[in-house]
């Protein structure tokens, strides 16, 4: 085990995402090891503990619940064997300089397709497609300096070689800490929000950005006998509330679950429904599935390959409701299998596995 890791990101907690949740399993499961990782994260309300280091930062402007750092380094412990970013901006670039500075190894985590996220900046085209241009260009170079670059599919793999990043480039999921996530009993849970338990129950929780498509799932109310609940806040919620109440549909916002809950919440659902159509991984499909539960996803991103066709679930087209409608069903009349599947494949996506992995890839770069 290496001791000590650096790790540089625009984004922790309390903002509750893929990659502030990552980051934190990761630096719980590496420190139970014996190692060290060191969170450099921009300062919010959250009270760091040992390994946490907050840098001074202001709100980011186009996207809410982000903030900005100032991409400076503090002062970490001298045994740092390995730096590795989490983001190509402020406190990216912070990373890069510490590593270069001190001749260490420099890992590189694509988690976001930026360019994709360039429409909801600006859905102008004559801004939008300068931006996404530029969005390329700048990720590109950014991790072209990178020793090794980790993604967590081969379709984000092949995003980048697309984009012009020739930097060696390994697969490695996430990883879920399947000791918390697996099947639970719902009873209490179902109770606490009053939702019928002898009904179908749909859901997804996460955050309600207008990228993840969340409007397909609001519009699959109607065509179904189910209760939908959705789970998470964000940029989008107020919006798709509305979505809600003008067809009248059977769907409870639940909010910011706690994470203690989201087990039981997977576990009460007969189906996750997953219509991102960017993910680079999708992890709340692993958090799904890990509890026994299957996810119907969009045919888009690295939901093709984190949800398994006809085994840990399915996909249908993204964009085209009566394919969300017709594999839902699908999916519901095959659900005891499929539950079966999610359950048997659950080692193959625990964090143990991602940390021996991570370990590795470290070591080869020393």
């Amino acid at each position: 085990m290496i001791s000590s890791i650096a790790a540089f990101s625009d984004t922790y907690l309390p903002t509750l995402n893929g990659v502030t949740y990552t980051l934190a399993t990761w630096k719980k499961w590496w420190d139970a090891r014996g190692g060290e990782m060191h969170i450099i994260y921009p300062k919010s309300k959250h009270s760091p503990k040992r390994g946490e280091w907050p840098v001074n930062s202001v709100p980011f402007p186009f996207y809410p619940g982000y903030r900005l750092a100032i991409p400076v380094t503090p002062t970490l412990p001298e045994n740092v064997n390995i730096v590795h970013t989490h983001t190509p901006f402020s406190l990216g670039l912070a990373g890069q300089k510490l590593a270069k500075k001190y001749n260490l190894p420099l890992v590189a985590s694509y988690h976001t397709p930026l360019s994709k996220y360039v429409y909801y900046i600006s859905p102008i085209d004559l801004v939008s497609r300068p931006l996404s241009k530029a969005s390329n260009c700048w990720e590109s170079r950014f991790l072209n300096r990178a020793d090794l670059i980790l993604v967590h599919s081969n379709n984000a793999l092949m995003n980048l070689r697309g984009i012009g990043v020739t930097s060696p480039i390994n697969l490695l999921k996430n990883g879920i800490d399947i000791s918390l996530f697996n099947s639970v009993k719902t009873e209490s849970f179902l109770t606490k929000y009053g939702i019928d338990p002898d009904q179908t129950i749909l859901g997804y929780t996460g955050r309600h950005g207008y990228e993840k498509n969340l409007h397909e799932l609001i519009q699959l109310s109607p065509s179904l006998d189910a209760t939908i609940l959705i789970g998470g806040s964000g940029p989008a919620r107020r919006s798709l509330e509305d979505q809600a109440n003008k067809i009248d549909a059977n769907i409870v916002f639940l909010g910011q679950l706690p994470r203690e809950e989201l087990p039981a919440f997977y576990s009460a659902l007969d189906l996750f429904i997953f219509p991102s159509p960017i993910e680079t991984q999708g992890l709340v499909a692993l958090e799904s599935i890990a509890c026994g539960t299957p996810v119907v996803a969009a045919d888009q991103g690295a939901l093709l390959e984190t949800v398994t066709n006809g085994v840990t679930g399915t996909h249908y087209r993204s964009g085209d409701p009566s394919s969300l409608i017709d594999k839902t069903l699908d999916s519901l009349s095959n659900r005891k299998q499929l539950c079966k599947n999610c359950m048997s494949c659950r080692d193959s996506i625990s964090i143990d596995t991602t940390i021996d992995q991570l370990s590795q890839l470290y070591l080869s770069l020393l």
